[in-house]
């Protein structure tokens, strides 16, 4: 099924739509909430640090794990929002290409 069939298919059937590789990967990015996201994560690490450790070796990785998950999360989320950087732009759009004239001829011995 072409792309254009199944997004016409799904809008009729009331299903989201499906788009392919990089425009999927695109818009999931720009509908990113970077606020949002820094402020769940903060308060889902306050509460992981509030309970302590259970004494429990796997479920204290388990913890720490997820923690140093959030921190990454946070850290990345305050760089997008203090460089005024939007995440969608981490996709290229278009792929530029030099002309054969301007690209450097490299001759290979063989």
């Amino acid at each position: 099924i072409r792309n254009e069939k199944l997004s016409s298919q799904s809008i009729q059937l009331g299903c989201p739509r499906s788009d392919m590789s990089l425009g999927a990967i695109r818009e999931q990015l720009a509908d990113l909430e970077l606020r949002i996201i820094l402020d769940n994560s903060l308060v889902e690490w306050k509460e992981l640090g509030e309970e302590g450790t259970k004494g429990n070796e796997w479920e204290d990785r388990k913890v720490g794990r997820r923690k140093d998950f959030l921190v990454r999360c946070m850290e990345l989320a305050k760089h997008f929002l203090r460089t005024n950087i939007e995440p969608e732009w981490m996709v290229l759009c278009l792929l530029p290409v030099l002309s054969p004239k301007l690209r450097p001829i490299i001759q290979i011995d063989g």
